[in-house]
């Protein structure tokens, strides 16, 4: 992987900004804030297994007066392989340093940024890269991103997290399926026990394989009925993940809280 400094120029990329938002903020509106390329799809910003994702970080400089150095700080997901990064293009001239085995830091010296009342346009910068997954990520595995921005020695600024969760071949399926058959849970949020109900379509066997937020399996349960008990004794309250196997074929995914 190549650390040696490398410079790119802003004036050369654009960015489309339409339609993103943090929270209740447009990302056309905030100074400091991360995309990602392709954003996935549905809420869950689902990805096929294997998808490389394209981040950039864009900073601005919001303090009191010009900001002589900058230094951009991101956590990956452990699930990317950090030797697979490829640098893509930045504002200004940069350095870059890997620090355990997911952080890395771009390091901007003498950027000069003024600030933002002074200069609107000059006062920002970005850094844009790619990476791909690990090889054989499981199925509903998430992919985060976050990064801190350091303006001089003011306290760090904290970019909003993006997320992906691997989901290959699961909205296809979900959308030619949603008006014929559903997967009920009963009652919603789950207590001791639940009673799963699959609507509107016949099969011979099922299964549903329950995953936690970081993609890991936690239970598999195999059913022969359209409904059946589940039994969460073995899981703490929170979020999950399921996926609906019927005769053999990837026919449901979804989500359930358990509290």
């Amino acid at each position: 992987m190549n650390h040696l400094l490398i410079t790119f120029f802003a004036s050369l990329f654009t960015f489309p900004l339409l339609s993103q938002v943090v929270g209740n903020i447009s990302l056309a509106d905030a100074g400091n804030f991360k995309m990602a390329e392709p954003a996935g799809e549905g809420e869950a910003h689902l990805i096929a297994r294997g998808q490389d994702i394209t981040y950039t970080i864009h900073f601005q400089n919001e303090g009191p007066d010009t900001a002589f150095n900058v230094r951009v700080l991101d956590t990956l997901s452990v699930h990317f392989d950090v030797n697979t990064l490829r640098e893509e293009s930045a504002s200004h001239p940069y350095d870059m340093t890997f620090f355990d085995e997911n952080v890395v830091r771009f390091s901007f010296p003498n950027i000069k940024l003024p600030n933002r009342s002074v200069n609107e346009n000059g006062s920002k910068g970005y850094i844009r890269f790619t990476i791909s997954q690990k090889k054989d990520l499981p199925l509903m595995t998430t992919l985060t991103n976050q990064a801190q921005i350091f303006f001089d020695f003011q306290p760090p600024v904290q970019t909003n997290e993006v997320y992906h969760r691997i989901g290959e071949g699961l909205t296809s399926i979900r959308t030619q399926m949603k008006e014929t058959h559903s997967v009920q849970f009963s009652p919603h949020p789950i207590g001791s026990h639940a009673l799963v109900s699959i609507v509107g379509t016949s099969f011979q066997s099922g299964e549903m394989e329950i995953f936690n937020l970081t993609g890991q399996s936690v239970i598999t349960q195999s059913f022969r009925h359209h409904q059946f008990d589940f039994f969460p004794s073995s899981l703490v309250a929170g979020h999950y993940f399921y996926k609906i196997i019927l005769d053999d074929e990837l026919a449901a995914t979804g989500r359930f809280i358990l509290k």
